[in-house]
């Protein structure tokens, strides 16, 4: 096969692969709008067969003969398929709705990042003031960062490596960063702000932990954390989401637009993953996550929303 026609098999194929994406989204859009053209015939159909019923109803109460009426019997039928109809297409509307993860590389620079900060292993592992032996932080976080790569080619990694490369995305347009922290990390949460505190550039934006106070949640500065508070159990679904949640509704009463807001789940457990997702449904706030390898790619995830019955998905 020659180069042209290699060129031309694709391009008809190409053709043919958007010419059945449209006719899935067509098909698609039609499954939707269904149960709403349904309940405008249900209601009109009602109607007309109300009328057309209470008439019959009254002639055979009162014995007077009438010519059977072909266009008022159809209003009965047309009402009774109308309702056929809708019960046909009720699972768009009843069923659950599913969710679809559209990943974007590299996503734009938000104001405000939240972040699940697991503690570090002290007795295990060798640190100074939080940071592994053998790093000394010059205060540039891109060194900094290159340097870890390459001690943990020897060492164990650190785990605050990973929170350090979702800062280092947002920088320049960062005016809040808050953790979330677990029992074992807000105690150490003093060791992170002392670090984060190296940076010029971290300057600007506050640091913040969002601790919990008795059962509920409260937000502190990081450089005021007292023993008064706790951090949050990872593995519990419902106070992660409640907490997560007082949060969101902070940065509302404070003005602070969706679209602003990243939550990255890199840290933490299984649990916090799921929690930030659950949490930026219906939402313009997008969860983040950061490759724990090479090529270290910051990857963000919107959250698309399409019914359960119905093929792809809408935003």
């Amino acid at each position: 096969m020659t180069v042209l026609e290699t060129h031309s098999k694709n391009k008809s194929d190409l053709t043919r692969i958007v010419s059945t994406s449209r006719l899935r989204l067509a098909r698609t859009k039609s499954a939707e709008l269904a149960p709403w053209f349904a309940a405008v015939g249900i209601i009109l159909g009602g109607n007309l067969a109300a009328n057309a019923i209470g008439e019959a109803l009254e002639l055979w109460e009162t014995g007077a003969s009438s010519r059977f009426s072909f266009l008022k019997f159809s209003y009965v039928i047309f009402f009774a398929a109308t309702v056929f109809w809708f019960y046909k297409v009720r699972p768009v509307i009843f069923r659950p709705r599913t969710r679809f993860l559209r990943d974007i590389e590299s996503p734009a620079e938000r104001e405000h990042l939240v972040l699940f900060l697991s503690g570090l292993d002290l007795e295990k592992g060798s640190y100074v003031d939080g940071v592994p032996k053998g790093i000394v932080l010059s205060g540039d976080i891109d060194r900094d960062i290159s340097a870890l790569e390459v001690h943990k080619r020897s060492n164990p990694p650190w785990r605050w490596e990973m929170p350090l490369r979702a800062i280092r995305h947002h920088v320049g347009k960062l005016k809040s960063i808050t953790f979330i922290c677990s029992p074992d990390s807000i105690k150490q949460a003093p060791l992170l702000y002392g670090i984060l505190k190296k940076y010029q550039c971290l300057d600007a934006p506050s640091i913040q932990i969002l601790a919990k106070d008795g059962n509920r949640p409260v937000l502190v500065r990081a450089a005021e954390i007292s023993q008064r508070v706790d951090g949050w159990e990872f593995e519990r679904f419902d106070q992660l989401s409640e907490a997560l949640d007082y949060l969101l509704n902070l940065f509302k009463e404070n003005e602070v637009a969706e679209k602003q807001i990243m939550i990255d789940f890199t840290g933490g457990v299984k649990v916090t993953s799921v929690v930030a997702a659950a949490m930026t449904f219906n939402r313009r706030i997008e969860a983040q996550y950061v490759q724990t390898n090479p090529p270290w790619k910051v990857v963000s995830y919107d959250i698309l929303m399409g019914s359960g019955d119905t093929p792809g998905v809408s935003a």
